[in-house]
């Protein structure tokens, strides 16, 4: 149970992290493709909308946002747990010859 548990969290971790990194992505290119022009045809500032990139994320991106976040934590458990044995291993190698 304390697994599943540490896993949901790592989870909802990397999901924030993937949402928090769209949301960004989506300000930088509306605030790059907004064609705001003024009555003379110059352009004027901009703005980067992050309502934009949020507004995305829940209407079209939530479940390859989720997706991605589940497979980065699939990975990131392995990787965690190679590190773990490799850590075990490297100490019990300075005296033992099976390893």
């Amino acid at each position: 149970m304390i697994c599943l548990m540490i896993f949901g969290m790592i989870w909802i971790v990397e999901f924030l992290a993937a949402a928090n990194q769209f949301v960004t992505i989506c300000a930088a290119a509306d605030w790059y493709f907004d064609p705001t022009l003024d009555e003379e045809g110059k352009k004027i500032a901009k703005h980067a909308d992050i309502y934009i990139g949020i507004g995305w994320s829940f209407s079209y991106q939530m479940g390859t946002l989720a997706f991605g976040s589940l497979l980065l934590t699939i990975v990131d458990i392995i990787r965690g747990v190679f590190e773990y044995m490799g850590d075990k291993l490297q100490d019990a190698g300075a005296n033992n010859g099976c390893t």
